[in-house]
């Protein structure tokens, strides 16, 4: 009986806090509670007969990643590189080494509710061409519909343009589903000269329910002499449109371009965007808006088409398509929090460059105003991410430094 109530005591030490402790279940060993055992633990039960009931309370209703602890060598602090592997959607991410913490994002109130600021409407990786049509003639503008477009089953090409001696080259489009007036549209896309005396263009574009185009995204070579590659991005149709991004400004690529060209409207402003991906990151965007107040671009879109082309006889570029997503933008109401990152994400926390990235992308703007660049210094170090049930995975890079 000694024996048993010092037992039950050495229980009650452990058990019994004044403040939440580290709660860890063996078939979730990777995750954290912060907990304090309720007041009815029963402990003479548990003694008496070797089993019982717990109850815990979580003043913190989150779940908290196991802090990983390492040692950073060197005389000196050193600035991290965190990478995070997102896999669920979030309204934020959070890394922290116990006194300082970067941020990104918000995390959600009590009273407010994550909100999806954008709706996938069509996701297309360019893998197939079911569901794809030919393009009509009012579609396409100054040029003829020719030959064929393809897919090797990861991206759209062709190697059949037909033949005219103006541009020309096959345009298929597909429907959205629906109507969509405020949207995001993405295209990554590549064209690359391969030799001598090439010309060739890439269009995408955005259709209304009678075929005309609201938006358009297109790369063209024009000149077989020249090894430029012009870039517009245009809202409207060729008659009354307007050129956000025009093929005369910075957007323009020598021999080779690989990237996305972005576009969006929310009510009459719209934005178009730049990003040439290099060494698998995305550069700072080349970025221009126009304010579309005579509503000349304003109609709902309801379809997508893709059309690859080549100027007359000349020898085409090698130029394919990559991805083609197209978005519904949403409008918050008071109370939401918009989702910041998504399953399968990756999110980099860049201290050596000041820069947060997600997929590649600058999105340094959506820093909290608290969140710090803070370097790690020299001997153990422990960080943790939020929210743990978000973030699968933790990379950390670093040099070592000495004076």
């Amino acid at each position: 009986m000694a024996d048993l109530q010092k037992i039950k005591e050495d229980l009650a030490k452990w058990l019994i806090t004044d403040q939440p402790k580290e709660l860890i279940f063996d078939d979730e060993p990777d995750r954290v509670y912060y907990a304090v055992v309720d007041g009815s633990l029963d402990l003479d039960e548990i003694v008496n007969k070797g089993r019982g009931v717990f109850n815990f309370i979580c003043p913190d209703s989150y779940k908290y990643s196991v802090e990983k602890r390492f040692n950073v060598g060197g005389s000196v602090k050193s600035e991290p590189i965190f990478t995070c592997t997102v896999s669920k959607d979030t309204t934020y991410i959070a890394v922290s080494d116990g006194n300082k913490i970067n941020l990104i994002g918000n995390p959600v109130k009590q009273e407010e509710t994550p909100f999806d600021p954008q709706t996938p409407i069509y996701i297309g990786a360019c893998n197939s061409l079911v569901g794809w049509t030919v393009s009509s003639a009012t579609s396409v503008e100054s040029s003829d519909i020719t030959g064929t477009l393809k897919t090797d089953g990861s991206v759209f090409y062709t190697n059949d343009y037909g033949t005219s001696p103006i541009w020309h080259g096959p345009a298929m489009k597909t429907s959205l589903g629906s109507a969509v007036q405020d949207f995001r549209f993405d295209v990554g896309f590549s064209q690359t000269v391969k030799g001598n005396n090439q010309a060739g263009g890439i269009e995408v574009s955005l259709l209304d329910a009678s075929n005309r185009i609201v938006a358009k995204l297109s790369m063209t070579k024009h000149f077989g002499g020249l090894s430029t590659l012009y870039s517009r991005l245009r809202a409207g149709t060729a008659n009354s449109g307007f050129d956000v991004i025009n093929e005369g400004g910075q957007a323009n690529f020598q021999n080779a371009f690989e990237g996305v060209f972005r576009m969006w409207r929310q009510g009459n402003v719209w934005t178009a965007q730049v990003f040439k991906l290099v060494n698998g990151k995305f550069q700072s965007p080349i970025t221009n808006t126009w304010t579309d107040k005579n509503g000349i671009a304003s109609a709902a879109v309801t379809q997508v088409q893709a059309r690859l082309i080549q100027r007359a006889s000349f020898p085409v570029l090698e130029q394919k398509i990559a991805d083609i997503n197209v978005y519904r933008l949403n409008n918050p109401t008071a109370g939401q929090v918009p989702i910041l990152a998504r399953a399968g994400d990756i999110i980099e926390f860049n201290h050596q460059e000041d820069i947060i990235r997600r997929n590649g992308e600058d999105i340094t703007k959506n820093k909290a105003f608290i969140g710090e660049y803070f370097p790690l210094l020299p001997g153990d170090v422990s960080i943790t991410t939020e929210p743990a049930d978000s973030v699968s995975n933790v990379e950390v890079r670093w040099r070592e430094r000495w004076l």
